[in-house]
């Protein structure tokens, strides 16, 4: 339970404005991404894609939801983009922890992008002795404030429905 409240309190974290880019990178700009970004393409891929001439760091939150259909369901999340030339991670549930009702398996992750063509960024989600919702994994990107340095953190995992069999 401790990793779930450590994973929802990096949720949480919001840009109080994003600054803006390094004179270095003059003509980039960190629009805000919002969901017309995105487009579910299955139940189990959404797609978002960043504009061009994208510079700055972005918070991607996944979420996959799936209805169990007995016991030993599980489910997978994954974070990455551009057919796998990139990779947040992704993490499974453990067999025999759910057999029954809907559950949101959320997943999260950092970016830091400077990309002058669009990004593209995949949103990965299965389910094994599940149904899976039709509308896809739900994505939102958020823009976190500029640090000044590039990187991508480690994926961020948790359960959000308590009350699933």
């Amino acid at each position: 339970m401790q990793f779930v409240a450590v994973a929802l309190a990096a949720l949480s974290i919001t840009a109080s404005g994003a600054a803006d880019p390094p004179l270095a990178a003059a003509g980039y700009d960190q629009p805000e991404v919002t969901a017309d970004n995105c487009s579910a393409k299955s139940p189990e891929l959404t797609v978002c894609f960043l504009r061009p001439r994208t510079m700055g760091r972005y918070l991607v939150h996944v979420e996959g939801t799936s209805t169990a259909n007995g016991p030993d369901a599980t489910q997978t999340i994954g974070i990455g983009g551009a057919g796998g030339t990139w990779s947040c991670g992704s993490a499974s549930t453990k067999t025999g922890s759910w057999s029954g009702g809907a559950r949101t398996l959320m997943a999260a992750c950092d970016i830091t992008v400077l990309s002058d063509a669009p990004l593209e960024i995949d949103a990965q989600f299965a389910s094994q002795g599940a149904t899976l919702d039709p509308r896809g994994p739900v994505v939102t990107i958020r823009r976190r404030p500029w640090n000044g340095v590039l990187d991508a953190s480690t994926l961020h995992v948790g359960i959000k429905d308590a009350g699933a069999k």
